[in-house]
């Protein structure tokens, strides 16, 4: 008996829901749609229902003339739809009448047609319509969206150049790159130079304050030229003469060489221990290059703090510190050296001089 109870009321309010959809759905939006398509209300009719019903539906009580829930959330539910339906409908009985007016105030009052147009901010629209109603206002506006429009394209021109020379300076930055081939088709609007296709690349030139200098240079035609001083007081032909026309006159038009130098210098720097080694790769091989000379390599015993090491030139450091190891008869010693050693490629390094006292 106690499982047949709760088996009746789910069934009960089984019931009960289905009713509710059902009225909720067929029965009340379609009344209350019709009411308001035959002119006995508008929206506000879907909005006291839902109010009376809802709090009939909440507080019964407060609401004694309605003391059926079914029909009290139905009808709320039912008034939602048609509230919906009745304001998608006005809406567009709206549109229907702006765009009546709209075409009579074109064939009869084309001034107001034209006011009308801008009031609904339907820019072009009212742009079409001003030419024939009023000329001299459409030149003028015709000649301010123009400008616009000019001054959009050379902002876009100009962002597309400078993400081109972005691009340049990242890819300069990459410590595996020695060298970029240049075409003038990829810097529209900033090549100025007399010829199509260059290549930027960097050598590091003569010492100053223990590190090479670095020479920017481009290739192009079979000859390098020098983009900055260091690289023109080292021989190298100015860039300066690859550049066209009066951009080749002074003052000199550098919107190309520029960033081409930014490039370079960037270039020099990613590269700089890939070519000419640093000061712990150099001093590892002197140690090699000295371990060699030793009665007892394993027993060799080195210094990094009391090491010195600097570049001579790119590539050929000169390492001083000294090892402790054994002698021939098995007695440390103390032997200072001085090794010069040079970088050739990636892993291999000569030896020029050794001394050790």
């Amino acid at each position: 008996m106690s499982d047949q109870k709760p088996l009746g009321k789910r069934a009960g309010r089984a019931i009960s829901t289905g009713i509710n959809l059902f009225l909720a759905i067929f029965v009340f939006p379609p009344i209350l749609y019709l009411l308001y398509v035959m002119g006995i209300g508008g929206p506000w009719i879907a909005g006291v229902v839902i109010i009376i019903f809802a709090v009939a539906a909440v507080k019964p009580r407060s609401a004694p003339f309605m003391e059926v829930p079914i029909v009290s959330k139905s009808m709320v539910v039912g008034a939602l739809f048609a509230l919906v339906f009745i304001l998608f409908d006005m809406n567009d009985q709206a549109e229907k009448e702006q765009e009546l007016e709209l075409a009579n105030l074109k064939i009869f009052s084309p001034e107001a047609y034209v006011d009308k147009l801008k009031i609904l901010g339907r820019d072009d629209e009212w742009f079409a319509a001003l030419k024939d109603v009023h000329p001299e206002e459409y030149a003028a506006e015709k000649a301010r969206r123009d400008e616009v429009a000019r001054r959009q394209q050379a902002q876009r021109f100009e962002q597309g150049r400078q993400d081109r020379i972005n691009q340049l300076y990242k890819t300069a930055s990459d410590t595996g790159q020695y060298g970029i081939d240049l075409k003038a088709q990829d810097f529209a609007g900033t090549w100025n130079l007399s010829v199509n296709e260059a290549r930027l690349h960097c050598e590091h030139g003569p010492m100053a304050n223990g590190k090479p200098r670095p020479l920017v240079l481009l290739d192009a035609g079979g000859q390098s030229y020098g983009i900055n001083g260091v690289a023109q007081t080292n021989g190298y032909t100015d860039a300066h003469t690859l550049l066209a026309g009066d951009a080749g006159v002074p003052p000199y038009d550098d919107k190309m060489l520029d960033p081409l130098l930014k490039a370079g210098l960037a270039m020099c720097k990613a590269t700089l221990a890939k070519t000419c080694g640093d000061r712990i790769e150099a001093i590892t091989y002197a140690q090699i290059f000295v371990e060699k000379r030793l009665k007892s390599p394993s027993s060799a015993d080195f210094s990094l703090i009391d090491t010195r090491a600097g570049m001579s030139e790119c590539g050929t450091w000169n390492v001083v510190s000294y090892v402790d190891a054994q002698n021939s008869f098995g007695v440390e010693i103390r032997t200072p050296f001085s090794a010069s050693v040079t970088r050739q490629s990636k892993s291999k390094w000569v030896l020029n001089v050794l001394e050790m006292n």
